[in-house]
């Protein structure tokens, strides 16, 4: 019996562990917002965590217009001392992914998969990119129409991903971050 319980027990831990498996299209969370390098997937740099936090694993950066950036092309945008968005560019490529496994380099039909088809705004024209927003109060998408109509107070509650891509389709820009962090650069 103690067997049985503690071989449960080990069941919950290991499948609670491994994000790669909760992480499902069509949804979005705040632990979507999160990188890593992919030598090293056990330290991401997430949304919300402390620049201490960050500086741990990216190390030092250099202060840009915006936000601060770090080596291997990820720029961070802090709110106080917050991380309020991340940014993957070129620079990235074959170094950092999203905790979905997006990277520079993809194809726009691979963040459809693993962000899903069902609610993203797609842009065909300058700048083309898929975006998905959340709002985290009404757990929901928003799609083109409903997303403009947000109270500018409430920014910070809507979680936002955006992949930038070329006229091949291939993803050259990553945002994750809030609404207002997306929208004010704040």
């Amino acid at each position: 019996m103690i067997k049985r319980i503690l071989a449960v027990m080990l069941l919950v831990v290991l499948v609670g562990c491994n994000t790669g498996g909760t992480l499902k299209p069509n949804t979005l969370s705040v632990d979507d917002l999160c990188i890593y390098k992919d030598d090293d997937k056990k330290n991401k740099v997430c949304y919300g965590m402390s620049r201490s936090e960050a500086e741990k694993i990216l190390g030092t950066g250099t202060k840009e217009a915006f936000g601060i950036r770090y080596d291997y092309g990820v720029k961070i945008l802090y709110r106080v001392d917050n991380i309020a968005m991340i940014v993957l560019d070129k620079d990235s490529k074959n170094v950092y992914s999203t905790v979905r496994g997006n990277k520079i380099g993809n194809l726009k039909e691979d963040v459809l998969k693993t962000y899903g088809d069902k609610y993203p705004i797609i842009r065909e024209t300058s700048p083309q990119s898929i975006d998905y927003i959340y709002d985290l109060e009404n757990k929901k998408f928003l799609g083109e129409v409903s997303y403009e109509k947000i109270d500018s107070k409430k920014y910070k509650d809507h979680l936002y991903v955006s992949a930038g891509f070329n006229e091949d389709e291939y993803v050259n820009r990553i945002f994750l971050g809030d609404k207002e962090a997306i929208m004010y650069l704040r």
